[in-house]
């Protein structure tokens, strides 16, 4: 069942409608333009993935929340959370082309494009067990 349903950020949304009325030639144009398609590629994972969890959902007992913040001890976003029966899974998604590895010495997370050009990213497991951590800080 989904308790929480897909919605689109408001920073997503924010984003979009700074970009429809920024002029091409203001300073800032490419740099929101760049945040905007980085958001829009996370909320396309993200529905995708809600998509497949309500199917699953009708043949499966699980609780779905997309898009869940909890303000204690700090203020943290997971993007979907599923409860079972014997379980609660947090599920943090990544839409992100190019080829990736993950790296444990340090602990990052590496996009190469077909172009050679790399960047480098937080690991998705650091991240995961900050959630971790304040979610049995909220609980206990």
């Amino acid at each position: 069942m989904i308790i929480k349903p897909y919605k689109e950020a408001s920073l997503t949304l924010g984003l979009r409608a700074l970009a429809k009325r920024l002029d091409r030639k203001h300073p800032l144009f490419d740099q929101i333009s760049k945040e905007l398609l980085q958001a829009e590629a996370g909320e396309y994972g993200e529905k995708f993935i809600m998509k497949q969890l309500e199917k699953l959902s009708l043949v499966m007992k699980i609780y779905v929340l997309h898009n869940i913040t909890l303000r204690y001890p700090l203020s943290f976003q997971i993007d979907i959370v599923v409860i079972t029966p014997y379980e609660v899974i947090l599920v943090e998604c990544k839409n992100i082309r190019g080829n990736v590895e993950l790296k444990n010495r340090p602990r990052q997370m590496i996009r190469t494009l077909e172009t050679g050009e790399r960047r480098i990213f937080h690991h998705p497991e650091v991240q995961l067990e900050e959630y971790v951590y304040n979610l049995k800080k909220f609980f206990n």
